[in-house]
């Protein structure tokens, strides 16, 4: 895979990711009732998290470089790790 088409596929999937995380974020605001708090820190969650999502293509071409090619399953592996693993932070400073 070329490092464009590495591209192309994470960026593909940061809108399944970000539909997913404005849901989670939404649903983790139960948790505090505050809207003014909210509303800022929604827009910190979403920035650093999405900033955290490079990660995973810059992982990939970073392999890459070195000859290690990444394989469909390990590229899913890390898309939905890196999910979860943000997802809970999120929740963990909600509590």
């Amino acid at each position: 895979m070329k490092n464009i088409e590495v591209v192309k596929w994470w960026e593909k999937k940061r809108k399944i990711f970000n539909i997913f995380l404005i849901l989670f974020i939404s649903l983790t605001a139960l948790f505090n009732p505050s809207l003014k708090s909210f509303l800022s820190e929604f827009i910190i969650w979403i920035l650093l998290v999405n900033l955290f999502y490079c990660l995973g293509a810059g992982f990939e071409l970073s392999l890459k470089h070195y000859k290690i090619e990444f394989t469909n399953y390990m590229r899913w592996l890390v898309f939905v790790l890196g999910t979860l693993i943000s997802f809970l932070t999120i929740f963990s400073f909600h509590l």
